[in-house]
């Protein structure tokens, strides 16, 4: 997917969210018969015996293929036809408002962005990923989600006035509480 086109998708909504893949490369596996792709040698950092060869069960971190592997097996996951039943509009906006292991979404109503977050949140669990560090530019989405799946540092009465913690969404700073990215 196209970041800027993700990005303007993002702010064309009144009421948005965002959540983090935890975790993503480890929490998708590689079929058998693709492990052998990913071998590496292990020795117990002691050069005095000889490696040992190992196949990783997960994406590895730091190979270029990860993250175009993770994406491809959302959207496999998302053209299942029991997932895209139980979870129509997740399944439509992973595809297209997902960024490796980043959602942006939103809706024109509270109520509709948090009936995505409850999708959102039951696809990725179906497939093995947990989705969290969620951010909004709503308080009442903001409360509806469970505290340890906020983002740590996000406030979530805006009234109050308190010193508020900036978030960054696809390397953009965002103020939620006055719904602005900032540039440095």
């Amino acid at each position: 997917p196209d970041i800027g086109q993700i990005l303007l998708r993002f702010r064309e909504h009144k009421f948005v969210i965002c959540g983090d893949i935890q975790k993503m490369f480890c929490q998708t596996g590689v079929s058998e018969d693709h492990r052998k792709f990913q071998l590496f040698l292990w020795r117990s950092c002691d050069p005095t015996i000889e490696p040992k060869l190992f196949a990783m069960k997960v994406l590895m971190f730091g190979v270029t293929s990860s993250p175009f592997l993770s994406g491809q097996t959302v959207k496999k996951h998302a053209e299942r036809t029991d997932i895209s039943e139980r979870y129509p509009e997740a399944s439509e906006k992973v595809q297209e408002d997902l960024y490796v292991d980043d959602f942006l979404g939103g809706g024109e109503t509270e109520d509709h962005v948090i009936q995505l977050h409850c999708q959102l949140i039951g696809f990725f669990n179906e497939g093995g990923w947990r989705i969290t560090k969620f951010a909004s530019n709503s308080d009442t989405v903001m409360k509806s989600i469970r505290p340890e799946d906020r983002l740590p540092g996000i406030i979530v009465d805006f009234d109050k006035g308190e010193e508020y913690q900036m978030t960054s969404t696809l390397g953009c700073n965002w103020d939620t509480s006055s719904d602005k990215y900032l540039i440095n």
